[in-house]
């Protein structure tokens, strides 16, 4: 179980700002291809190894690193999205990685309140 007030603890407003930016790309990613099982596959080899990828996307919060890597492929049958998600080489699900959003998303509006 991820510690969150040790995580954030003195984590800067750029950092945070730019964390938030990558979690919100992953969670788009990760929304648009989460039920590409019911898709239909394209019609030729040549269409469907065009729509393929492998993606990593890497981020750092104070000295801590996050890690998520996805691919997706197509058979003549199916479309299959995998990912994986790690937080210092351990292991984490996409519930961690939104509720790191969310409480990013708290301090956030705590240091522009701060600063008024």
């Amino acid at each position: 179980m991820m510690n969150y007030n040790k995580l954030l603890k003195n984590v800067t407003k750029e950092e945070a700002e730019q964390a938030l930016l990558i979690i919100r790309e992953i969670q788009e990613l990760d929304t648009k291809y989460i039920k590409s099982f019911f898709w239909t596959s394209g019609r030729n080899a040549y269409i469907r190894r065009a729509r393929e990828f492998e993606r990593d996307i890497e981020f750092t919060l104070n000295e801590n690193k996050f890690l998520y890597s996805c691919s997706y492929k197509e058979s003549s049958r199916h479309c299959y999205f995998s990912k994986k998600i790690y937080f210092n080489e351990e292991q984490i699900t996409m519930r961690t990685i939104n509720t790191l959003e969310k409480k990013l998303t708290n301090i956030m509006k705590e240091m522009s309140t701060d600063t008024e």
